[in-house]
């Protein structure tokens, strides 16, 4: 008998709507971050993956929370980083190869999202100041 795990589901409203760029990036590539996830961090990487999925879905702004979760999945997809250090020398993986660079890609634009989300959700709203 053979597991196959169920996959994450992206909740209808990120899809939709989402209410920021991260949401929407996560929304978008939520497969492949599960999946490299898996990869790098065994269960506990995968459980990450479902804790900023739940945590997403709890809430439309980039709380403290999810900053946190958000933070700590980002430095284990870190290219750059140990878990993909220990990867590449386990597996004999060439970085050379054209799918290590769609990934650099895909964790690049993962933290820009990560950023440009927690940035402008830090700006104060201009509506209620007075000129």
């Amino acid at each position: 008998m053979t597991f196959h795990p169920t996959p994450l589901r992206v909740p209808a409203f990120m899809r939709a709507q989402p209410p920021t760029e991260f949401h929407r990036f996560v929304g978008e590539n939520l497969q492949a971050l599960a999946i490299a996830a898996k990869i790098l961090g065994g269960s506990p990487g995968q459980q990450m993956v479902a804790r900023l999925v739940e945590d997403l879905q709890s809430d439309t702004t980039l709380s403290a929370s999810i900053q946190r979760v958000a933070a700590g999945l980002a430095r284990l997809l870190d290219p750059r980083g140990p878990a993909w250090r220990n990867y590449l020398r386990a597996q004999g993986v060439d970085i050379q190869v054209a799918e290590f660079a769609e990934f650099e890609r895909l964790v690049r634009e993962y933290q820009d999202a990560l950023a440009q989300s927690a940035a402008s959700q830090s700006q104060p709203s201009r509506g209620g100041q007075r000129m």
